[in-house]
Protein backbone atom coordinates (compact mmCIF):
# COMPACT_ATOMS: atom_id res chain seq x y z
CA UNK A 1 0.00 0.00 0.00
CA UNK A 2 1.34 3.16 -1.19
CA UNK A 3 1.10 6.36 -0.01
CA UNK A 4 2.36 10.11 -1.49
CA UNK A 5 2.08 12.26 1.50
CA UNK A 6 0.87 12.62 5.22
CA UNK A 7 -1.70 14.70 7.36
CA UNK A 8 -1.12 14.84 11.14
CA UNK A 9 -4.27 16.45 13.40
CA UNK A 10 -4.92 16.84 16.72
CA UNK A 11 -8.47 15.54 18.09
CA UNK A 12 -9.56 17.34 21.88
CA UNK A 13 -12.84 17.65 23.46
CA UNK A 14 -14.49 17.09 26.84
CA UNK A 15 -17.05 14.55 28.31
CA UNK A 16 -20.55 15.00 28.95
CA UNK A 17 -19.42 16.48 32.12
CA UNK A 18 -17.13 18.87 31.00
CA UNK A 19 -14.21 16.63 32.01
CA UNK A 20 -11.49 17.26 29.48
CA UNK A 21 -10.51 13.79 27.47
CA UNK A 22 -7.07 12.81 27.04
CA UNK A 23 -5.84 14.21 23.37
CA UNK A 24 -5.38 11.94 20.46
CA UNK A 25 -2.95 12.60 17.46
CA UNK A 26 -4.34 10.82 14.05
CA UNK A 27 -2.08 10.88 10.89
CA UNK A 28 -4.12 10.39 7.48
CA UNK A 29 -2.14 8.51 4.96
CA UNK A 30 -2.55 10.63 1.46
CA UNK A 31 -3.39 9.29 -1.91
CA UNK A 32 -5.26 9.76 -5.44
CA UNK A 33 -5.92 5.84 -4.78
CA UNK A 34 -9.89 6.26 -4.06
CA UNK A 35 -9.66 1.97 -3.53
CA UNK A 36 -7.28 2.25 0.20
CA UNK A 37 -7.04 4.40 2.86
CA UNK A 38 -5.04 4.58 6.06
CA UNK A 39 -5.02 6.00 9.39
CA UNK A 40 -2.44 5.78 12.23
CA UNK A 41 -3.06 6.55 16.39
CA UNK A 42 -1.07 7.35 19.33
CA UNK A 43 -1.43 9.39 22.21
CA UNK A 44 -0.82 13.14 21.30
CA UNK A 45 1.67 13.91 24.07
CA UNK A 46 3.24 10.40 23.47
CA UNK A 47 7.40 10.87 22.74
CA UNK A 48 8.73 9.10 19.44
CA UNK A 49 11.54 7.00 20.27
CA UNK A 50 12.41 3.25 19.46
CA UNK A 51 9.79 0.92 21.24
CA UNK A 52 6.93 2.77 21.62
CA UNK A 53 3.98 1.05 19.90
CA UNK A 54 2.59 2.08 16.52
CA UNK A 55 -0.79 1.24 15.16
CA UNK A 56 -1.83 1.63 11.29
CA UNK A 57 -5.62 0.84 9.77
CA UNK A 58 -5.76 0.43 6.10
CA UNK A 59 -8.69 0.21 4.91
CA UNK A 60 -9.20 -1.91 1.71
CA UNK A 61 -11.96 -1.15 -0.10
CA UNK A 62 -10.78 -2.98 -3.51
CA UNK A 63 -10.61 -6.47 -1.18
CA UNK A 64 -13.17 -6.05 1.41
CA UNK A 65 -10.85 -5.70 3.95
CA UNK A 66 -9.27 -3.81 7.35
CA UNK A 67 -5.71 -4.40 7.96
CA UNK A 68 -4.53 -3.72 11.54
CA UNK A 69 -0.41 -3.11 11.65
CA UNK A 70 1.31 -3.03 14.87
CA UNK A 71 4.92 -2.79 15.52
CA UNK A 72 6.20 -2.52 19.52
CA UNK A 73 9.90 -3.29 20.25
CA UNK A 74 10.98 -3.42 16.93
CA UNK A 75 8.63 -6.55 16.63
CA UNK A 76 6.40 -6.22 13.11
CA UNK A 77 2.69 -7.59 12.96
CA UNK A 78 -0.73 -7.53 11.17
CA UNK A 79 -4.13 -8.73 11.78
CA UNK A 80 -6.83 -8.73 9.13
CA UNK A 81 -10.90 -8.67 8.67
CA UNK A 82 -13.02 -9.05 6.28
CA UNK A 83 -15.77 -6.47 5.75
CA UNK A 84 -17.74 -5.45 3.00
CA UNK A 85 -17.85 -1.76 2.78
CA UNK A 86 -20.10 -0.84 -0.23
CA UNK A 87 -22.18 -3.47 2.15
CA UNK A 88 -21.79 -1.50 5.02
CA UNK A 89 -22.18 2.26 3.32
CA UNK A 90 -25.14 0.91 1.16
CA UNK A 91 -26.97 -0.34 5.19
CA UNK A 92 -25.69 2.87 6.55
CA UNK A 93 -28.19 4.22 3.68
CA UNK A 94 -31.09 2.33 4.34
CA UNK A 95 -31.29 3.09 7.74
CA UNK A 96 -34.01 5.91 8.10
CA UNK A 97 -32.35 7.03 11.91
CA UNK A 98 -28.85 8.11 9.83
CA UNK A 99 -30.75 9.17 6.69
CA UNK A 100 -29.51 12.96 6.07
CA UNK A 101 -31.10 15.88 4.50
CA UNK A 102 -30.43 19.30 3.80
CA UNK A 103 -32.70 20.69 5.44
CA UNK A 104 -31.76 19.11 9.00
CA UNK A 105 -27.80 20.73 9.08
CA UNK A 106 -27.62 23.94 6.46
CA UNK A 107 -23.98 25.12 6.09
CA UNK A 108 -23.58 29.13 6.48
CA UNK A 109 -20.32 30.87 5.47
CA UNK A 110 -19.58 33.40 8.00
CA UNK A 111 -17.54 35.18 5.68
CA UNK A 112 -14.00 34.32 8.75
CA UNK A 113 -10.88 33.18 6.73
CA UNK A 114 -8.14 31.84 8.38
CA UNK A 115 -4.88 29.83 7.55
CA UNK A 116 -4.41 26.28 8.69
CA UNK A 117 -1.66 24.03 8.23
CA UNK A 118 -0.32 26.64 4.82
CA UNK A 119 -3.94 26.04 3.78
CA UNK A 120 -6.07 29.32 3.07
CA UNK A 121 -9.48 27.87 4.79
CA UNK A 122 -13.10 29.48 5.40
CA UNK A 123 -15.37 29.53 8.07
CA UNK A 124 -18.41 27.48 8.03
CA UNK A 125 -21.41 26.95 10.93
CA UNK A 126 -23.95 24.43 11.23
CA UNK A 127 -26.83 23.24 13.28
CA UNK A 128 -28.33 19.89 14.19
CA UNK A 129 -31.54 19.24 17.08
CA UNK A 130 -28.39 17.58 18.69
CA UNK A 131 -25.42 20.20 18.54
CA UNK A 132 -24.02 23.23 16.79
CA UNK A 133 -20.72 23.29 14.65
CA UNK A 134 -17.46 25.35 13.27
CA UNK A 135 -16.15 24.13 10.48
CA UNK A 136 -12.95 25.37 8.58
CA UNK A 137 -12.83 24.24 5.24
CA UNK A 138 -10.16 24.63 2.42
CA UNK A 139 -11.33 26.68 -0.03
CA UNK A 140 -9.44 24.93 -2.71
CA UNK A 141 -9.61 20.57 -2.58
CA UNK A 142 -6.04 19.27 -1.37
CA UNK A 143 -4.62 16.57 -3.42
CA UNK A 144 -4.91 13.20 -1.93
CA UNK A 145 -7.64 14.41 1.29
CA UNK A 146 -10.65 13.30 -0.21
CA UNK A 147 -9.99 9.73 1.11
CA UNK A 148 -11.27 11.06 4.61
CA UNK A 149 -12.03 14.48 4.20
CA UNK A 150 -14.14 15.42 1.27
CA UNK A 151 -17.57 14.65 0.09
CA UNK A 152 -15.79 11.97 -2.08
CA UNK A 153 -14.61 10.10 0.79
CA UNK A 154 -14.60 5.96 -0.28
CA UNK A 155 -16.58 5.77 2.76
CA UNK A 156 -19.42 7.43 1.06
CA UNK A 157 -21.14 4.94 -1.06
CA UNK A 158 -22.89 5.90 -4.13
CA UNK A 159 -26.56 4.70 -2.72
CA UNK A 160 -25.54 7.29 0.00
CA UNK A 161 -25.68 10.14 -2.38
CA UNK A 162 -28.29 9.35 -4.25
CA UNK A 163 -30.82 8.97 -1.25
CA UNK A 164 -29.43 12.38 0.17
CA UNK A 165 -28.64 14.44 -3.44
CA UNK A 166 -29.57 17.80 -1.70
CA UNK A 167 -27.04 17.11 1.44
CA UNK A 168 -24.10 16.19 -0.28
CA UNK A 169 -24.55 19.13 -3.26
CA UNK A 170 -24.39 21.47 -0.40
CA UNK A 171 -20.86 20.39 0.94
CA UNK A 172 -18.56 22.38 0.18
CA UNK A 173 -15.43 21.67 -2.02
CA UNK A 174 -12.70 21.97 0.21
CA UNK A 175 -11.48 20.01 3.05
CA UNK A 176 -12.47 20.48 6.57
CA UNK A 177 -9.38 21.41 8.34
CA UNK A 178 -10.54 22.28 11.64
CA UNK A 179 -13.95 21.86 13.33
CA UNK A 180 -15.31 22.26 16.49
CA UNK A 181 -19.07 20.57 17.82
CA UNK A 182 -20.88 21.58 21.06
CA UNK A 183 -23.46 19.26 22.00
CA UNK A 184 -26.92 21.39 23.10
CA UNK A 185 -27.97 18.50 25.88
CA UNK A 186 -24.65 18.62 27.80
CA UNK A 187 -20.96 19.67 28.33
CA UNK A 188 -19.63 16.91 25.67
CA UNK A 189 -17.61 18.93 23.02
CA UNK A 190 -14.91 17.67 20.48
CA UNK A 191 -12.62 19.35 18.43
CA UNK A 192 -10.21 18.78 15.61
CA UNK A 193 -7.21 20.81 13.98
CA UNK A 194 -5.02 19.72 11.13
CA UNK A 195 -1.53 20.69 12.65
CA UNK A 196 0.67 19.41 9.52
CA UNK A 197 0.11 18.35 6.25
CA UNK A 198 3.00 17.14 3.97
CA UNK A 199 2.05 16.34 0.41
CA UNK A 200 5.83 14.38 -0.36
CA UNK A 201 6.45 12.67 2.97
CA UNK A 202 5.79 9.34 0.89
CA UNK A 203 5.30 6.06 2.52
CA UNK A 204 4.96 2.39 1.81
CA UNK A 205 3.14 -0.26 4.10
CA UNK A 206 4.96 -3.77 2.64
CA UNK A 207 2.75 -6.60 4.26
CA UNK A 208 5.53 -8.83 3.93
CA UNK A 209 6.71 -7.41 6.34
CA UNK A 210 4.52 -7.53 8.85
CA UNK A 211 3.73 -11.56 9.76
CA UNK A 212 0.34 -12.36 10.29
CA UNK A 213 -0.55 -12.83 13.88
CA UNK A 214 -2.66 -15.87 12.92
CA UNK A 215 -0.31 -17.49 11.42
CA UNK A 216 2.16 -16.85 14.74
CA UNK A 217 -0.61 -18.79 16.95
CA UNK A 218 -1.32 -21.73 14.31
CA UNK A 219 2.90 -22.23 14.09
CA UNK A 220 2.86 -21.98 18.16
CA UNK A 221 0.24 -24.55 18.61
Amino acid sequence: YAFTGLAEMVITGTDEKGKAIDPIKMKTFLNEESQYSAMEFSAADQKQKDGVEKTVMIFDMKNNASIILLENEGEKSRMAFGLDWQAISNQVAEQDSLQLDAQDIQFTKTGKTKTIAGHLCEEYTGETEEYTGSYWVSKDPIPGMGSFWGKNSPFVSKKMKNKNPDYFNHLPEGNILEFSHQSKSDKSTAQMTMVDIDPSNASTFVMAEYPSMYEGAQAAK
